[in-house]
This record gives structure tokens, sequence and C-alpha cells, in this order.
């Protein structure tokens, strides 16, 4: 059978376009994470191109998203995200803050994959307005890898504008739980 020139070129559109998509799904890239069930996860490079070394992943539920997690080397990112850490002391260890539009959080470490999760619940506007407003609550987590290499996420809890629930902290936790931290991101 013979295929015409038109269908030779949707066709090998498709395909190309199929390839396409397949590569720039999480599964290539050492970067990655297994949502639980229900929550589907894709590369999300509109975060990541706007910071050098920066890969990040979009979460959705029900085609809604709900949260992102990137891995990243740029401390522009830190700063555009609020995140500021102190070196500790033998008595205190190093601790981290989070700052919203709004305010400024202490962030809570929980030990993780050998690592400190900072982790903290925040006021968040899912919106891209000028002006600020805190319409939900977000749980952003951060986790120092290397001087240099950091993971951080933010997940939208509710939003109470639309009294709606989007994702639990246990769900966000068992993301963190199942992210892979390539070898030489480590200390």
């Amino acid at each position: 059978m013979m295929l015409s020139p038109r269908r030779f070129v949707v066709l090998a559109t498709i395909s190309w376009l199929s390839a396409a998509a397949w590569a720039s799904t999480p599964k290539d890239s050492a970067f990655n994470a297994h949502p639980p069930h229900g929550i589907a996860v894709s590369a999300d490079s509109r975060i990541a191109r706007n910071y050098p070394q920066t890969e990040c992943l979009d979460f959705q539920r029900e085609r809604k998203h709900i949260g992102f997690l990137c891995t990243s080397a740029s401390k522009l990112f830190l700063a555009d995200f609020g995140i500021t850490t102190v070196e500790g002391t033998q008595d205190s260890p190093e601790h981290a803050q989070v700052a919203t539009g709004v305010s400024s959080y202490e962030m809570a470490p929980i030990p993780l994959h050998g690592h400190r999760l900072f982790t903290a619940e925040v006021d968040c506007d899912e919106g891209d307005e000028l002006q600020y407003r805190a319409t939900s609550t977000c749980h952003v987590a951060f986790m120092p890898l290397t001087s240099t290499h950091f993971y951080y996420s933010s997940f939208v809890l509710r939003n109470h504008a639309t009294s709606t629930s989007r994702i639990d902290v246990q769900a966000v936790l068992a993301i963190w739980e199942s992210l892979t931290i390539p070898p030489g991101k480590q200390d």
C-alpha cells in the first residue's frame, strides 16, 4: 500500500510530535518523582527557562495545576522564591526561612534521604495579578543538597477563595519521598 504525500506528511508530523512529547517527559531526566495515584507529573519549562541549571516538574490533579518541584543551582531562583538560609552553629543547626508577599515563615527541618528538608505552610497567591492576594495556603519545601544545588517545591493545599482542596501535606511528602537524587548532586 502506497501512502499519499498528504497522509505521509500527517503521519510524519504525528511521529515527530510524539517523539518530542516523549523527549520532554520526566522519565528521560535523572530528575524524577513518582506522585501518588491520581496526580500527573510532566516536565515544566515555564519556570526552568528563567533560571540557569534548573529543571522543574509540574504536578496536576484533574487537569488542574497543584504545584511544582524544581532542582536548581541558581541563587536568583532562591531569591525570587523567597528562600533564605542562615548558617548554623554547633548548638543551633542551619535553618531556613521563606518570605511571601505578605509574611515571613520559619521552615521546619525534616530528615529525608540523608538531607534536611525544610518545610512551611504559607500564604500564597495563585493569580498572576500585579497586587498580591493571599487567597490560598501553600506547602513550600526546600532541600539544600550541596553548597550550590538544591530542590524546591510549592504545592497549593487549599484555595480559600473557592473553598477547594488541591493536595494534602501527606501527598506532598510522599512526592518528596519518591524523589530520586542523582549521585552527582549529593554531598
